[in-house]
């Protein structure tokens, strides 16, 4: 139980992550301060939060959409000079997706658009989806859902070197999806 309590207490202390981001014109693992992510190992923060599984269904005589939450995700990572260096490639990619929608937030931050209500914005990685009107959706992409205000993220079908939720460009393609949908609609849920 000591131990625990010291690794938990240690874990906390990380200033930077490790992720993916471009470093010139390619990408490359590097260490990056995510100030909005306050819990690193359930991947909660300002910016919203990160949960596994959990399913997404759609009312076919409404069209309207719902989400049972999944779990929350469990990061696994190690400390050390205050980096927090993930064990595996799951928490590389969640680091990774946290610090690009961290730098799309403070970049539409130095405009003229009020973004209060926008945020926080919950994310569903690899979630199900139970409807067959959904379910011919590709098997890898990366989804907002408007009417539920989620990001949706899906395994990557085919691996690649930077896999869609650690690409710079697909996070801020999204999160315009979002910023459109408040922007037109004056909220975010909003039909």
């Amino acid at each position: 139980m000591i131990i625990f309590t010291l690794l938990s207490a240690c874990q906390n202390l990380a200033s930077q992550f490790q992720v993916i981001d471009l470093q010139e014109d390619s990408y490359e693992i590097v260490e990056r301060s995510i100030d909005a992510l306050h819990s690193p190992r359930t991947m909660e923060g300002d910016l919203g939060n990160l949960y596994v599984g959990g399913s997404f269904n759609m009312d076919l005589t409404t069209t309207m959409m719902s989400y049972e939450q999944g779990r929350p995700l469990s990061v696994q990572y190690v400390v050390r000079e205050e980096i927090a260096y993930p064990v595996d490639r799951d928490g590389l990619i969640a680091f990774s997706f946290y610090n690009h929608l961290e730098d799309t937030v403070d970049f539409l931050n130095t405009g003229s658009q009020n973004l209060d209500g926008l945020l926080p914005m919950n994310t569903a990685i690899s979630p199900i989806i139970a409807d067959l009107a959904l379910a011919f959706l590709p098997m890898e992409n990366a989804a907002y859902v408007p009417t539920l205000h989620h990001f949706l993220l899906l395994t990557d079908a085919i691996p690649k070197e930077v896999p869609l939720a650690a690409n710079k460009g697909v996070v801020a393609h999204e999160f315009g999806h979002a910023l459109f949908h408040f922007l037109t609609t004056g909220g975010t849920i909003t039909p």
